[in-house]
């Protein structure tokens, strides 16, 4: 991953000193992300006077705050093979189920995004609504991706979040979020699907100019890639591979109150690198099959194709109550043969390696 990204998400988990000694965010922040907001109403308003700016940008350092006060904890970083992350952001739509995502490793990671986003990286925090009883617990997926530079006030970041409804698919909980929002702009109440949201008329006024569309379809694609991803690294299957650091090459981040810049530990890991690295050299060898070819029959002309990933849940444990979840590998359509080639699956996950040592894909 590039340095810069570490390095930028490093400054933006800093704690700002007026919400750590002003404000009640600090004794507030284990509510979970609907509550601390409820509870920090006021203090919005004290930094949004303070600072002169708008009340949702006050509120947007305080999101910051949060994230970056959960992600300290490890300071997890994953590093996605981009050839794997490509065929990742593709897999299909599935149902969401907070048991699966339970199981991630760290429900506070960063990782880097794709090129062509307009964004660098992006911060990952999940969490649980349990309030509705155990076997009804609702998802937050909290985002924050951001375009690296050194100083902080120079890094451009957005904020964004998306509560996911338990055994719901994600993607069609978001659009119909954002149709219900349209609706309740326009009549105060909108409804699509399982989502009902409530708004006063007009607050959102730019919500279908060509900037707000554009910038729906960059965290529309942003919260695909967060979800793939955090649902792969709690699946049975995942490839992830743990990348030391030498202490020599750490990241520097400035002293707090001025002195030299401190070295800070993080945890860092690749994901997917063996299988990117064999699905991209599957594909290049069938480059000579991209033509059309003849079906086996002499009839209508085949084209070879990915057929895309897919996830797969099943029950296991005693009494078959733990559920599971498989990350389904795509399948490599060939003309002229019986069946399908499907693609190496990795499915151990590795112990350490040093950081000097490893491949690009």
């Amino acid at each position: 991953m590039d340095k810069k990204i570490i390095q930028s998400a490093l400054v933006l988990a800093e704690p700002d000193p007026f919400i750590r000694d002003e404000t009640e965010a600090p004794k507030n922040i284990d509510l979970g992300m609907s509550r601390y907001l409820l509870t920090l109403v006021s203090d919005v308003e004290k930094v949004s006077t303070t600072s002169g700016m708008p009340n949702e940008d006050a509120a947007m350092h305080f999101v910051r705050f949060y994230i970056g006060h959960f992600w300290r904890f490890a300071k997890t970083i994953y590093d996605f093979s981009p050839r794997f992350l490509s065929v990742l952001e593709q897999t299909e739509d599935a149902p969401v189920y907070a048991d699966v995502l339970k199981r991630l490793p760290y429900r506070d990671f960063v990782m880097a995004l794709p090129a062509g986003l307009g964004y660098d990286g992006m911060f990952v925090h999940v969490e649980f609504d349990e309030s509705y009883g155990e076997n009804d617990t609702d998802t937050l997926f909290l985002l924050c991706p951001f375009k690296s530079a050194k100083r902080a006030e120079d890094i451009l970041l957005k904020i964004e979040m998306q509560w996911c409804l338990n055994g719901k698919m994600f993607l069609k909980s978001f659009r119909d979020a954002r149709t219900a929002l349209a609706e309740a702009d326009i009549t105060g109440e909108g409804k699509a699907g399982d989502i009902t949201v409530t708004t006063t008329p007009g607050r959102h006024r730019n919500l279908n100019d060509e900037t707000a569309q554009t910038d729906r379809q960059q965290m529309a694609r942003c919260l695909r890639i967060a979800v793939s991803a955090c649902y792969y690294l709690a699946s049975r299957n995942a490839e992830i591979r743990e990348v030391r650091i030498p202490k020599s090459e750490r990241p520097l981040i400035p002293s707090s109150h001025g002195g030299k810049p401190k070295r800070v530990a993080v945890k860092a890991y690749r994901v997917g690198y063996a299988l990117g690295k064999s699905f991209e050299q599957q594909l290049k060898e069938q480059s000579s099959a991209s033509c059309q070819t003849t079906g086996p029959t002499g009839g209508h002309t085949v084209r070879p194709h990915v057929r895309r990933a897919h996830w797969h849940h099943y029950w296991t444990g005693a009494g078959r109550t733990t559920l599971e979840v498989r990350w389904i590998e795509p399948t490599l359509v060939l003309p002229g043969r019986n069946g399908e080639t499907e693609l190496p699956t990795i499915r151990k996950v590795h112990g350490p390696e040093s950081q000097s040592g490893t491949a690009q894909s």
